[in-house]
């Protein structure tokens, strides 16, 4: 591998373990990976507890990330995970799921 791909890859880390290492995007990401559910912003919110300018601003990060997809319908726009962003939260989720078991 070539040291400018290092650097890149050192990047990308560096952003998402500043975006996950904090609650509320973790369990945003947690709460998009729940199956047969359609997810918007509002109801994310009302979910993990956070402002609804909050929640769009990490689902605006996520998307950029490529975590996340988001498209309207309507005057609706749900938000769904990318494949990228199912890998991310299938480990996390079982994370926080040990850690809430432990509390």
């Amino acid at each position: 591998m070539s040291n400018h791909h290092n650097r890149g890859a050192y990047k990308l880390m560096a952003k998402l373990e500043e975006l996950f290492l904090h609650t509320k995007p973790s369990r945003i990401l947690v709460q998009l990976n729940h199956p047969n559910k359609e997810n918007y912003t509002a109801e994310i919110a009302s979910e993990v507890g956070c402002t609804y300018s909050h929640a769009v601003r990490v689902v605006q990060k996520m998307e950029k990330e490529g975590l996340v997809h988001t498209h309207r319908e309507g005057r609706k726009k749900p938000v769904e995970l990318t494949q990228k962003g199912r890998e991310i939260a299938e480990p996390l989720s079982e994370l926080i799921h040990l850690l809430d078991a432990h509390e």
